[in-house]
């Protein structure tokens, strides 16, 4: 009785050891973007551009840090999200502007439901001088000013990244409400806008345009919808 007791105990313990294991086990969305997919279109334009440039010539195509080849959310056990995104090229403190730009922001677009505007954004902003990250809430869209956290960010080489931890409650309840994200870099060329402003309002709608988007068809979405790891 007594070793048929212990081999029960032993069960339950590897069997616990098991879901503990499996808990632990991060989830991740991922996707792949093509290398070199970034402009040149005529909407493309920095002020400073030529009227007439050939695609080798598009500074915006020789800034090789706005172009996504890949990108991923991670959901990890205990509660905390990860945000990644690889480009073409490095990401550090001597980052230069294409000339006529005022800022470069690396975006994650995230969503309750499937509507056009989305809920909330997780953002890394370059001005030119400096980095900065924070995430927006944007739920309700057109209240300004917006709720908004900032965030650490430590370039990495080719890698953006932000992290969210159960420590920074009221962003993690944001993000464990949302069901789908996709990511895109900008080229601003007006007054940066500010985290707690909107920039599909006046006076910053028409001041930037999405350089590089999650790759996807626009015949099956109307926006690159992935969805939240699980």
């Amino acid at each position: 009785m007594k070793r048929a007791a212990m081999a029960v105990v032993s069960t339950l313990v590897a069997a616990l050891m098991i879901c503990t294991v499996a808990s632990a086990v991060p989830s991740t969305v991922v996707f792949e973007d093509p290398l070199g997919d970034i402009g040149p279109d005529p909407f493309y334009n920095l002020p400073s551009d030529p009227v007439s440039q050939s695609t080798m010539s598009s500074r915006i195509c020789q800034a090789t840090y706005l172009d996504i080849v890949k990108g991923w959310v991670t959901e990890k056990n205990p509660r905390e999200f990860i945000m990644g995104l690889e480009l073409a090229g490095p990401v550090d403190e001597g980052l230069e502007l294409p000339p006529g730009a005022t800022g470069v922001l690396w975006v994650w677009y995230f969503y309750g439901e499937l509507e056009y505007y989305a809920d909330c954004v997780a953002v890394v902003s370059w001005d030119g001088e400096g980095f900065r990250a924070y995430f927006k809430d944007k739920s309700e869209m057109g209240v300004l000013p917006y709720p908004y956290w900032e965030m650490d960010f430590e370039p990495s080489g080719s890698v953006v990244e932000l992290k969210v931890t159960s420590e920074q409650a009221e962003v993690m309840e944001l993000l464990m409400s949302m069901n789908w994200w996709f990511a895109e870099t900008k080229i601003w060329f007006t007054s940066l806008v500010e985290p707690y402003d909107d920039w599909a309002l006046p006076p910053n709608i028409g001041g930037w345009f999405p350089v590089d988007i999650n790759d996807w068809d626009p015949a099956e979405t109307e926006l690159p919808w992935l969805p939240m790891p699980s």
